[in-house]
């Protein structure tokens, strides 16, 4: 069996998000901004040769949003999906962009495990813990 690349599995990561949503919120609008490559050829300046590159044709919205999700009368929620078990590199991205947290909400859901997504929302404070899906059900984790 062919072991699956980041970009794939990211990109099933996101497609899941999109669905649960679109399960539990029939009426929400989702922008899903999956990456996307393209194999080039290209001449090398020293030998004149032919290589083949990978060049980037989407990437991440703001360079860390992965999907915009739309629900009438609810600010628009903008979320970074990994599966990467470490998020610091992630909150750094997130924090360079000068979000109005009084009218958008910014969420990284992060794959845990099979079965389990922790969903973080961005502070000025940085990421907090606010809620996790366990199984599909949605646990909310604060007030």
């Amino acid at each position: 069996m062919k072991k699956k690349s980041t970009r794939r599995k990211g990109n099933e990561f996101q497609n899941w998000c999109e669905k649960w949503i679109k399960d539990h919120h029939p009426d929400a609008s989702i922008h899903n901004q999956k990456t996307a490559a393209k194999l080039i050829k290209v001449r090398d300046k020293k030998t004149g040769e032919l290589k083949d590159v990978w060049v980037s044709q989407r990437n991440d919205i703001f360079g860390c949003i992965d999907l915009i999700v739309i629900l009438p009368f609810h600010k628009p929620v903008y979320i970074q999906a990994t599966e990467h078990s470490a998020v610091t590199k992630r909150e750094k991205e997130m924090q360079k962009v000068p979000w109005n947290f009084n009218f958008c909400k910014v969420e990284l859901w992060q794959k845990k495990k099979p079965g389990e997504i922790h969903i973080k929302k961005l502070t000025d404070d940085g990421l907090k813990d606010c809620g996790k899906i366990i199984r599909g059900k949605f646990y909310r984790l604060e007030g």
